[in-house]
């Protein structure tokens, strides 16, 4: 008849293939079956798990690694696994062949529990944090770059040349402050302005170079302005 068999995890069960270690055997609709035969079972995978080939790895959107209702090639040796902490496996569309993968959390979420089925399982970072897909934490932005206000990012962006941010998990570029008179910031993503060197100044905030003092003036570090009078 049409339906789910008893579901099985057991390598060589009466439900799954000799080769294959599924959590079940759905009876494909009359003409829709993965092999073109009508009544062929097709093994699948629960929501929350995924097809992994035997000494295969997680490959997002490989055809290969499928979730529920997914229709497995019986001929194919593997076994169902459930995603880790940082992915889940929604139910996927019945399509003969094909199913939905084991997704990573998108950049600036993460996931702590393993098996989940559902988007909505992975968490936003807290704001002024990141982390790349697929995380199970989140990182604090390092000084020198900012988040975004009320949530998280996949990266953080630099503060530009000029400025400094001396503060982790910083969250919008108001953290980024124009480096103070006598000093520079040369480059981005600075956590502190550098002081002008001795013969050099600035005299403007937000420089991203100090001037060197005309031929027979000097300056200590830090100087806003060159002196003409002997040291």
């Amino acid at each position: 008849g049409m339906g789910m068999s008893a579901s099985s995890s057991v390598l060589g069960s009466a439900s799954c293939n000799f080769v294959t270690a599924c959590d079940g055997c759905s009876f494909a609709p009359p003409g829709n079956s993965s092999f073109g035969v009508v009544n062929t079972c097709d093994w699948f995978c629960n929501a929350g798990r995924y097809w992994v080939p035997l000494g295969g790895q997680i490959a997002d959107a490989t055809p290969s690694i499928y979730s529920t209702a997914s229709w497995l090639s019986y001929t194919s040796p593997g076994l169902c696994t459930t995603c880790p902490e940082g992915r889940y496996a929604p139910p996927a569309t019945i399509t003969p062949g094909l199913g939905a993968v084991c997704l990573p959390c998108p950049g600036g979420t993460f996931g702590t529990l393993p098996g989940q089925e559902v988007l909505a399982s992975c968490a936003s970072c807290k704001e002024g944090f990141f982390s790349a897909e697929a995380s199970v934490s989140c990182t604090a932005c390092a000084s020198g770059t900012y988040g975004a206000d009320g949530a998280g990012v996949e990266t953080c962006s630099y503060c530009p040349a000029g400025t400094a941010s001396p503060n982790p998990a910083a969250t919008n570029a108001t953290s980024c402050v124009s480096c103070p008179l006598g000093s520079a910031g040369n480059t981005s993503g600075l956590a502190a302005c550098a002081l002008c060197e001795a013969g050099t100044y600035q005299n403007v905030t937000g420089a991203t170079a100090c001037v060197d003092c005309a031929s027979g003036r000097w300056s200590t570090p830090g100087n806003e302005t060159c002196h003409l009078d002997a040291m």
